[in-house]
């Protein structure tokens, strides 16, 4: 009796069992594996649109299987399932395991390439299979469900997000065409492993980008041969080139017509927007036509002085007055025709000696390693202008699909903030009206007004356009608030002693009758540099009244870094005498930095 009652308890507990993998395998497809369903909306009564035709074991089926290599992948993957499901609802399990090795071979080269134009089809067709295999699951045997069932469905949502993510890059890589190459570059370019349609829409984007490339040279060569005067930089679709364009503009102007030598000094420095390593070969093509245009309008002082009448020759001067010490011979020894071949030897060496970490890494570019150094620090790195469009992701690198869409969404609202969210948005970021509102406050400033974003935390994971600065390009790009401040200091400054002042195109020069002019060097050491470093007291105290009603009175008490006063004993202003006997001739120009526009910038200063 023990032994009946034992074996009764042995069976119930074995029904049980299988009852309970039978209903998680019941839950798991019912629910879809656990995938989340939301990509299917719209599809939930999807149903499959081909029959099976011609089926495993027809005489003329190799006949079938050989034009569908020329047929439409979509249409021929459901097909294969139409045969799976007609071969199951027959009874031949074994007949349908040959065709399912088939659709897993197909399925699996839709998934690496399929095309986000057919997105629509993609989910549809997905969302159709999963119907299917659901419909067909209590025909099968339970131990080969997992095989029909689950490892199909697996697969259409593998094809599902695959579509999706196509969709996301073709969006963020159009956008990022249109507003920087060098964040295309990073973000979309590709090589032969890629799928055929993003190599064909990287190949459109690209031709696209280097003509805007050609565009910007010619439109900044017709600038300069007009002296500034006809400059289309509204023409230009990339910000940092417009921006380019925009502060060289009214330097040009100043410059060649109004003969103001600060603003052929400050024309020399200005620096030409960063392009990928793609687009280098371009630039260097068509540089020097861009560069002679400028020599043409204004040859650098040091060439003048030099008796050098061409580019090139002016490059060696500029290699042998301003290049840093430790690449001199370097540069000479290589005779180099541009400036591209200048700054790879030059960065290279200076990478070595000081930036032994990014040498060692094999960065060669000074924007390269301070986005490698800042990664330590867990921030992030852009350069003074405040116009790098920065995408914060890194999306290609990220394995698991779901969460690969879930950045390239990401990324793609990021680009799109560049332009301005629509006007129904709501968070942190401007609208596309409260920038173009924004844009048009600032042009109201005058002709060389820019606007200068502001970057700040979307509240989304990434950040985006939350301000707009107006700046002015005749003043160095400062913003106006900036301009006022500087102004106050610049003019209490060089009052107090005994002089008049300058602050056309940002710099701060202090003017004595009778003796030379007296660049900021001499008297606000720290000017131009560091503006953080003066005293804030000092700056409230003076920002808020007019200039003139310091005119008269005794200079400040300010320590200007210098480590001492040039008040004359009595407090009052400097004397001509003293001011003549504490002018110092200009230092010799040295490895802290170079200047003009044949070498620009380096962070080695």
């Amino acid at each position: 009796m023990k032994k009946n009652v034992l074996v009764v308890l042995l069976l119930i507990l074995s029904l049980g069992f299988v009852l309970a993998e039978n209903h998680t395998e019941e839950s798991s497809v019912e629910t879809g594996d656990g995938f989340d369903d939301e990509i299917y909306e719209g599809y939930e009564d999807a149903e499959l649109q081909e029959s099976a035709g011609l089926k495993h074991g027809d005489a003329f089926y190799f006949i079938d299987k050989f034009f569908d290599r020329f047929g439409d992948e979509l249409t021929v993957k459901e097909e294969r399932i139409a045969e799976i499901k007609e071969l199951i609802e027959e009874g031949d399990i074994e007949g349908a395991k040959e065709v399912l090795k088939d659709y897993m071979e197909l399925a699996q080269e839709l998934e690496r390439e399929i095309d986000p134009d057919r997105r629509e089809d993609a989910l549809r067709s997905a969302a159709a299979i999963r119907n299917a295999m659901k419909d067909i699951r209590d025909q099968l045997p339970p131990g080969e469900r997992g095989r029909f069932v689950s490892d199909i469905i697996s697969q259409e949502h593998s094809i599902a997000l695959a579509a999706e993510i196509a969709s996301k890059i073709r969006d963020l890589c159009i956008q990022l065409a249109e507003l920087d190459p060098l964040e295309y570059s990073r973000m979309c370019r590709t090589n032969e492993d890629a799928p055929k349609w993003h190599r064909d829409l990287d190949k459109d984007l690209s031709e696209e980008q280097e003509k805007i490339a050609r565009e910007f040279v010619e439109i900044m060569k017709e600038c300069f041969e007009t002296s500034g005067q006809d400059c289309r930089c509204d023409d230009i679709p990339f910000p940092e080139f417009a921006n380019a364009c925009s502060e060289a503009a009214p330097l040009a102007v100043a410059c060649d017509i109004d003969g103001d030598e600060r603003a052929c000094d400050k024309l020399d420095e200005i620096d030409m927007p960063d392009l990928p390593e793609w687009l280098e070969d371009v630039w260097e093509e068509l540089e020097e036509g861009m560069m002679e245009a400028q020599f043409d309008m204004h040859m650098p002082r040091e060439c003048v002085e030099s008796g050098v009448t061409s580019p090139r020759e002016c490059g060696i001067i500029m290699i042998q007055t301003h290049a840093p010490e430790e690449c001199k011979e370097a540069l000479l020894a290589a005779d180099v025709q541009n400036e591209r071949d200048g700054r790879e030897i030059c960065e290279k060496i200076m990478m070595e000696l000081h930036a032994p970490d990014c040498a060692r890494e094999g960065i060669t570019s000074p924007r390269e390693c301070g986005e490698f150094m800042e990664s330590f620090r867990g921030g992030e790195f852009r350069d003074d202008s405040g116009f790098r469009h920065r995408i914060d992701f890194d999306c290609r690198a990220i394995e698991d699909s779901l969460e690969r869409l879930d950045c390239f969404d990401k990324a793609s609202s990021q680009a799109e903030g560049f332009g301005g969210f629509a006007d129904d948005y709501v968070g942190n970021c401007l609208t596309g009206r409260d920038m173009e509102n924004r844009k048009n406050e600032c042009m109201s400033y005058g002709d060389h007004s820019g606007a200068n974003p502001i970057y700040g935390d979307s509240g989304e994971g990434y950040e985006c356009i939350v301000d707009i600065q107006c700046v002015d390009y005749s003043q160095g790009g400062l913003n106006f608030d900036d301009i006022k401040e500087r102004e106050i200091m610049c003019a209490t400054n060089c009052e107090a002693k005994g002089g008049r002042w300058d602050f056309s195109y940002g710099d701060c020069q202090c003017i004595i009758d009778n003796y030379e002019d007296y660049g900021k060097e001499e008297y606000i050491p720290e000017y131009q540099d560091y503006p953080d470093k003066y005293d804030e007291e000092y700056l409230q105290e003076y920002q808020d009244y007019p200039t003139e009603e310091y005119i008269d009175q005794p200079p400040p008490e300010y320590d200007d870094g210098t480590g001492g006063s040039e008040e004359t004993n009595d407090g009052g202003a400097t004397t001509d005498s003293e001011s003549e006997s504490s002018s110092e001739p200009e230092p010799e120009p040295s490895s802290d930095g170079i200047t003009g526009n044949v070498f620009l910038d380096y962070m080695y200063r």
